[in-house]
């Protein structure tokens, strides 16, 4: 199993605990005035899966593939498309990601969980 593997499996059972008690729902509803969400580390999308329950389009990106075939899963198991939640493997913490980002994508807000 790789490290990136073990990651999102162990990560996963964090987010769904913290999705499960509702402290991603608490955290969105300090969100409602905004539609487009710029998700930073979306993780294995238990986060996610909580801000498109609430009608939020989101750009999620995540420097773990594992985890983001995790969430892209988790989100179809419960009936969400791509129409909602826009994938995008990198590292927020490099240059050429963020400007592509920028240049790319509109969005009223930008989060990260952790």
């Amino acid at each position: 199993m790789t490290d990136e593997l073990l990651y999102a499996n162990q990560w996963n059972t964090s987010a769904q605990y913290f999705y499960e008690k509702g402290y991603y729902s608490w955290m969105e509803e300090k969100l409602t005035s905004f539609n487009t969400v710029l998700e930073i580390g979306c993780g294995t999308g238990y986060s996610t899966l909580a801000l498109v329950e609430k009608g939020h389009q989101v750009i999620a990106i995540e420097k773990n593939m594992d985890c983001i075939t995790q969430a892209k899963k988790l989100l179809s198991d419960k009936g969400y498309s791509k129409q909602n939640v826009i994938f995008i493997e990198g590292d927020i913490a490099e240059d050429d990601i963020r400007n592509d980002l920028i240049n790319r994508f509109e969005f009223d807000v930008v989060i990260c969980w952790n």
